[in-house]
């Protein structure tokens, strides 16, 4: 959220009537997590207008927010736990390599597994990382900035993005391949799903780029649903993507 005074936020609220009401995730305030208001003179609000894009995932007894916090000189990968009554000390996400100045959006896209472990990726980072037992690591995957992660039967997790093999990444080739973690921990090869000569739709100048993916984030056992469309176009392409230890 950017605040009148411009400031930025992140506010996090719950629906337990199927969205007809809201109410803060902490009783008897707004439902912003300490410690994310930014002044504009912290290169944020009016000044840049950027917006963190928070990603909430199960943990625990309550949930996870995950977030790329816009600085005036950095970008950096953070996360608070709620534990159904207070928000955690916010921590950075150490380790997880220097954002890039060619980003995607969303900024973060997140998944839960029991509620116990949590995968992510980053639209300003390579690689897809593991939250597990109380710390962070960067799985041994070169997945892109701004993949897409997916849970099939809540127990196998999916990396799939879409990427222009042209040095200009407004035009095409793009290429749609997924990346599959094994059982025992380990990424499969980068299989190619999907070849448009067109880019997908939503490309946006050299430096950041919404491609128009989208895919199911907690997908049925056997199979992940994908979509996709491309610039100009009237159409929209789907495809069940077979999960297969």
């Amino acid at each position: 959220m950017v605040g009148r005074l411009g400031t930025n936020c992140i506010n996090v609220r719950y629906s337990d009537d199927d969205g007809v009401t809201w109410k803060s995730s902490r009783e008897g305030t707004c439902g912003v997590i300490p410690g994310t208001i930014h002044p504009e003179k912290e290169g944020v609000g009016f000044g840049r207008y950027t917006f963190d894009e928070p990603c909430l995932v199960p943990l625990g007894p309550a949930i996870a927010c995950i977030w790329e916090e816009w600085g005036a000189n950095s970008i950096n990968l953070k996360w608070a736990k709620f534990d159904g009554h207070r928000w955690s000390t916010i921590e950075e996400i150490a380790q997880m390599g220097k954002g890039s100045t060619v980003f995607n959006r969303p900024y973060v896209h997140a998944v839960s597994v029991d509620g116990k472990e949590i995968f992510t990726a980053s639209g300003f980072r390579e690689g897809v990382f593991h939250y597990r037992d109380g710390r962070w690591q960067k799985e041994s995957v070169k997945v892109p900035p701004g993949a897409r992660l997916s849970l099939a039967g809540n127990k196998k997790v999916v990396a799939i993005a879409g990427q222009s093999e042209n040095a200009d990444r407004r035009k095409g080739p793009f290429v749609i391949r997924m990346w599959h973690r094994m059982a025992d921990g380990t990424w499969s090869e980068p299989r190619e799903l999907a070849r448009e000569e067109l880019p997908l739709s939503g490309v946006q100048g050299l430096n950041e780029l919404r491609p128009g993916l989208v895919m199911q984030a907690y997908a049925p056992p056997n199979f992940v649903p994908i979509a996709w469309s491309c610039e100009g176009q009237k159409w929209i392409k789907f495809l069940r993507v077979p999960v297969i230890d």
